[in-house]
């Protein structure tokens, strides 16, 4: 076998190299496996935003011979073809030479992580133990008892699209109000919307209240696919969809964070599709009645699960290797006290012949509504076959299959990405794991105590901002400033000093290396005056009135006022909440790496939109390193004059300078 003396230094050799080059002919790709800890290599590869990986086809192998996992679907490949050996060959070298990034070609990572502990840090852990009160002390929740639950319905639509307004399409929906909640001097209004229910006839039946919304941070996977990324297919889309619901499910479901459970309900549904259930009227509805008569138990879910598992033969499969025997028996033992038909699959270990073959380990996994996928420290290293993986990925991303990893001795890191926003359990945290296993098998919600392992977020943290904010703060964001500038009391500031005038015409975003966030400027640097108030931008988007507000900063040098919008990057905020939380697996080395990650994930959004005139040149990234003695004042001064120039301090002087002064 190719490599197999080194086959030890595989995972050092991945790391250490530039380039990887798989060769696949059909003989290698009927037998090619690798350990887990091989794979995981190869995907945290991939996670510097680089494609390192190459595919060379031989033997007539196409395209749609490639195994379709995540990191190998996204990878350059070449085709050998005959009597053009030697200009394939030039072709692989060109690949292995060339740096390429990986958000030419698609969004690296995946967004819904980020996404989604952007939608809990900066929404929901502040609104919702606001929320009830509230509501109880509103007169929908006075007037109408038994009417109106407690709690925050987000609406998850496959599509990731959300009406300009709730009800608009829908006759049966109406928004009434909102809820008035302040936190930090800032409102939030969550939109209050009153559901009809009519009987065969149409008459009205009974109206009920309830606090819905689409979740912002969601939306932005509509945006990405409709506006963006012509690449961002909807088959990803649909997989991101499914992962922002787990992800937040798990985060909600947290034993740390399940005050906030009890007050959430998602309603993800197929938006695309014909009939009753993909109306906002019907998901609330069903929503509302599942609250109120069943205390948040997903009485609708066990409908489903049950429908479902008569389509199976089995209703769990364990995928072990041998070493893990005894945790599986326990795991057995438990499973028939339950009456929970299962099977095993357990693929044949290193030097082993006795294991089951791969048409049957398929056979069995397939015959399964779950799979309970063993991944221990014995185990890890022990081979796993790309069919076996295939199996796994196409049965996620089509959500034809549930996947739960159990991990005992190891971390969830260990999981790979494209199966890591599944519940997960591990051994060493959860004594009760095996109720827990029962549990997640009947479609329960789990209490999760250990860590979530969140992949890498900074993506979905650098697309969320920039689709949910940028977006809509940048296309007039330069006649705003003006408009600024020439009003009272910067005008007459500037009749009274007479001194030169330097106007930056971008917005800059400051993100500190250190992660830790400041919402105001002046409490960084006392040499940062301000702010004045540009006027803000106030747009009804995903079911609610949002408002944009922008600041304008001012610094003054010997002979020279510096004046700027400028304001610390928001993502930056949900990773350090992330690392503080204790739960979400976020070391503080892993911090900074996401946070260099979203550096170069913003700088390459911007630099594309960049080529749209409504974004062209209009926002700026400083990053500063807030550990330094080097003032952040001094730091933004440097900035301008690149950004400026001389040439471009006199324009801007003589711009806003006053008739009476220009004469």
């Amino acid at each position: 076998m190719p490599g197999f003396r080194t086959y030890q230094a595989i995972d050092q050799a991945i790391s250490a190299s530039k380039k990887m080059l798989l060769i696949l002919s059909k003989e290698s790709i009927e037998n090619f496996s690798f350990s887990l800890e091989t794979l995981l290599t190869l995907e945290k590869s991939l996670q510097t935003n680089k494609l390192r990986l190459i595919i060379l086809l031989k033997d007539g192998l196409g395209e749609e011979n490639i195994p379709k996992l995540p990191m190998l679907q996204l990878a350059s490949h070449v085709i050998l073809e005959r009597n053009l050996h030697e200009k394939c060959i030039m072709n692989v070298i060109e690949m292995i030479r060339a740096d390429v990034t990986i958000d030419s070609v698609l969004p690296a990572g995946n967004l819904a992580a980020g996404m989604a502990w952007s939608h809990f840090t900066g929404y929901l852990e502040l609104v919702l133990p606001e929320l009830a009160q509230g509501i109880k002390k509103s007169d929908w929740f006075n007037d109408n008892p038994g009417h109106m639950p407690l709690c925050l319905f987000m609406l998850l639509p496959h599509s990731g699209r959300s009406t300009g307004k709730l009800g608009d399409d829908d006759r049966d929906v109406e928004e009434v109000g909102q809820i008035e909640i302040i936190i930090n001097h800032r409102p939030y209004s969550p939109k209050v919307c009153k559901v009809t229910e009519r009987d065969k006839n149409g008459h009205i039946k009974s109206e009920y209240f309830c606090v819905a919304q689409y979740p912002g941070a969601f939306c932005a996977l509509g945006t990405i696919k409709e506006e963006i990324l012509c690449s961002f297919t909807k088959t990803q889309r649909d997989v991101e969809v499914q992962r922002f619901y787990h992800y937040l499910n798990e985060i909600l479901n947290h034993e740390k964070y399940k005050q906030y459970g009890v007050l959430t309900k998602m309603l993800m549904y197929d938006d695309e599709e014909k009939g009753e259930s993909a109306t906002i009227s019907y998901q609330l509805r069903k929503g509302v009645h599942d609250v109120i008569r069943n205390q948040l138990e997903k009485a609708a879910e066990g409908v489903k699960k049950t429908e479902e598992t008569e389509h199976y033969r089995d209703e769990v499969c364990l995928l072990y290797h041998t070493k893990d025997t005894k945790l599986v028996f326990k795991v057995k033992d438990h499973l028939d006290k339950n009456k929970i038909r299962y099977s095993q699959a357990r693929p044949a270990s290193s030097g082993e012949r006795d294991g089951d073959s791969l048409s049957e380990i398929e056979r069995r996994v397939r015959d399964a509504r779950w799979v309970i996928l063993f991944i221990t420290e014995s185990s890890q290293r022990d081979m796993i076959s790309m069919f076996l993986a295939e199996i796994l990925s196409i049965g996620i991303e089509t959500n034809s299959l549930n996947v739960i990893p159990v991990l005992n001795g190891i971390t969830p890191a260990a999981i790979p990405s494209f199966m890591r926003w599944a519940r997960h359990i591990c051994i060493d945290r959860d004594e009760d794991y095996l109720d827990m296993i029962v549990d997640a098998v009947r479609g329960k919600d789990v209490s999760m105590k250990s860590q979530i392992p969140v992949g890498n977020v900074a993506y979905g943290l650098a697309w969320g901002f920039f689709v949910n904010y940028l977006k809509h703060v940048l296309p007039d964001f330069r006649e705003r400033v003006m408009q600024c500038m020439s009003k009272d009391p910067i005008r007459k500031y500037r009749e009274k000093s007479r001194r030169n005038v330097v106007v930056s015409q971008q917005m800059w975003e400051i993100i500190p290396k250190s992660c830790k966030f400041r919402p105001s400027l002046s409490e960084v640097d006392a040499e940062i005056k301000g702010p004045w108030k540009v006027e803000k931008v106030e747009k009804h988007l995903h079911g609610a009135k949002r408002i944009f507000p922008c600041n304008l900063w001012h610094i003054c040098t010997r002979d020279t006022d510096y004046y700027f919008a400028a304001e610390y990057l928001t993502p930056v905020k949900t990773l350090y909440n992330m690392h503080i939380s204790m739960i979400a697996g976020l070391s503080y080395e892993q911090m900074m790496n996401q946070r260099e990650d979203l550096t170069e994930q913003l700088r390459g959004i911007l630099n594309t939109a960049s080529k749209r005139e409504e974004y062209q040149e209009k926002c700026g990234i400083i990053v500063y390193d807030d550990s330094s003695d080097e003032p952040l004042s001094s730091v933004i001064i440097n900035t301008i004059k690149k950004e400026t120039g001389h040439k471009a301090e006199h324009d801007a002087l003589l711009r806003y300078l006053s008739k009476d002064e220009e004469k």
